[in-house]
């Protein structure tokens, strides 16, 4: 059952609203078991029957926390509501960021915050922990009122309650079932107790060796091919396997039904004790845990491992954290030998108006607005903005610019043309913007249209058209200073040639060119040339720029 709050934001009319103003969406302590919906107004006149998107990014590692409907449509009073979903799967503080936007305008941008809390009290002292700290925690948490049953009493509550089912016992390795409840029984039956983490490893100390969380019934035979070898994909031809389950090259494959239930008794194992070394001297644990890892994920818990669970808890006192809520998991870094941090994870979402690299049209409103919303774990910095020609166009900045964005904060810019506001202004720029974040070291926007202000508040004329595109592509700024570039409206799939001509036919360079790439012609002198593309088939188009000097 959901629980719904009623919250209502007005979007003024304006475009300084961004900067102006820093509302935040509060949501109320939400455990995992349940959604909570902020129904969130809006109203704008401006934007009266008009679509806008809307967006809800979340702080780091955690994406499906803060959901928003993709648009909302304003009705003709220019009002319109949208839901916004707090579903958390972690007892964390969640933060992120809720964006209203247009074409080219960005309405409103709310900061979107939440306790997430869990249902199961067992973990309540877990809240807002990462790392080594929750590590540590759940660790002292399974530790804490554990009730040691002895090597003899785990075997009988295994085969005579947690394992029994209507009287039968299954091999979590093959499948194979029989009908026992007793150690007698399973050793007449072909039947013993598998430990999971390899009890020659640990010299069959006490309580490791009792611990039912990690001990499961199998067959003597797949009991023996396991041996004490790491669980790993088994490739090639098996020297052995039975039920799905595999054995060979020094490597044990579980069959797909029990490789979660297996990775998470191994988690569990190391996290209430510790890695031991193997044979070979290395940690048993540590140089399969990406493949334990992989299979916790791919496999989650089931019904009938998480009444085990439950049955073990009432002999033993304690539970396996990973079984109760898996993503603890995605929580620790390190389970095992070193120190368990975090690493840094920088990420950058952007305002639509970003991500759309050509404007050609004539606007009612002459500003164009971008945002930067860093989701990540580390600052990020913006080296350089500019604007390639910035003849008619500026940039303003606001309180919420900064050359430097700090992690869950963003960052917002302004552009805007210039020039006599009493007559047409026809502009064809682009932003230029320089990051320090691998993936967005270098972003280029193309704005270009026309802005009639008459005598005090006009617009341009609707329908003006974009400059007609020669064979699907075309070329910003025009003219150019430094950086020419080239936009596809259907992406090449190969790199393509080009040559740049001068008017007498001089060849004065070449090289090779994809979509939203651009051509350095800072060393071109000032006049008029032709742009050549070809393919491998010859000649795709021709256009004409003229270089500023």
């Amino acid at each position: 059952m959901k629980s719904f709050y009623s919250f209502a934001i007005f979007v003024l009319v304006g475009f300084y609203a961004v900067a102006q103003q820093h509302d935040t969406l509060h949501f109320a302590d939400q455990n995992e078991l349940s959604d909570q919906t902020i129904s969130y107004a809006l109203q704008d006149s401006a934007y009266a029957d008009s679509t806008l998107t809307v967006t809800a990014w979340n702080y780091y590692r955690y994406p499906l926390t803060f959901n928003a409907t993709a648009q909302v449509t304003l009705g003709s009073d220019g009002k319109g509501n949208q839901d916004v979903v707090f579903g958390p799967d972690h007892n964390l503080f969640h933060s992120g960021l809720l964006l209203v936007e247009s074409k080219r305008h960005i309405l409103r941008a709310v900061y979107l915050d939440g306790q997430g809390t869990y249902s199961n009290n067992y973990y309540q002292s877990t809240q807002n922990l990462s790392e080594q700290a929750l590590r540590d925690e759940l660790a002292r948490i399974v530790s804490n009122g554990y009730v040691s049953l002895g090597y003899t009493t785990a075997r009988d509550r295994m085969y005579g309650q947690i394992d029994n089912h209507n009287g039968d016992i299954e091999c979590v390795y093959t499948g194979t079932k029989a009908t026992f409840n007793t150690r007698a029984g399973a050793n007449s039956n072909g039947f013993n107790c598998e430990h999971t983490y390899p009890q020659g490893f640990f010299n069959k100390s006490e309580p490791e060796r009792s611990d039912i969380h990690h001990l499961f019934p199998t067959t003597v035979t797949s009991n023996s091919r396991r041996g004490n070898d790491p669980f790993a994909r088994v490739t090639g031809t098996p020297t052995w396997q039975q039920g799905g389950s595999k054995s060979g090259g020094g490597k044990f494959e579980p069959r797909d039904v029990h490789k979660g239930a297996c990775s998470r008794a191994m988690m569990y194992f190391v996290l209430r004790y510790k890695d031991y070394k193997d044979g070979g001297g290395q940690y048993f644990f540590e140089h399969q845990e990406n493949t334990l890892r992989g299979w916790h994920h791919q496999y989650a818990p089931t019904a009938a491992e998480k009444q085990r669970n439950d049955d073990i808890f009432s002999y033993q006192k304690n539970r396996n954290p990973f079984v109760d809520y898996p993503q603890f998991a995605d929580r620790i870094s390190r389970l095992v030998n070193g120190t368990s941090g975090e690493s840094q994870n920088p990420g950058m979402k952007v305002s639509q108006t970003f991500t759309n690299h050509v404007y050609s049209d004539s606007i009612s409103r002459y500003s164009y607005q971008f945002l930067w919303y860093n989701y990540g774990n580390k600052p990020i910095k913006i080296e350089s903005i500019e604007l390639a020609v910035g003849l008619r166009m500026d940039m303003d900045t606001s309180e919420h610019w900064t050359r430097e964005i700090q992690p869950g904060e963003y960052s917002y810019l302004e552009v805007h043309a210039t020039g006599d506001l009493n007559g047409w202004v026809d502009y064809d720029d682009s932003l230029i913007v320089k990051f320090d974040l691998f993936g967005h070291e270098r972003e280029a926007i193309r704005i270009k249209g026309r802005w009639n202000n008459g005598s005090g508040g006009g617009s341009g004329p609707d329908g003006i058209k974009e400059e007609s595109l020669v064979n699907g592509w075309s070329i910003y700024p025009n003219p150019v200073g430094a950086e020419l570039f080239v936009n596809f409206e259907t992406m090449p799939t190969e790199d393509l040639n080009y040559r740049v001509v001068s008017l007498n036919g001089q060849e004065i360079l070449t090289g090779t060119i994809q979509s939203k790439e651009f051509i350095d012609v800072s060393t071109l002198d000032a006049g008029w040339y032709l742009l050549k593309i070809e393919d491998m088939n010859g000649e795709v188009g021709t256009q004409k720029f003229s270089k500023l000097p």
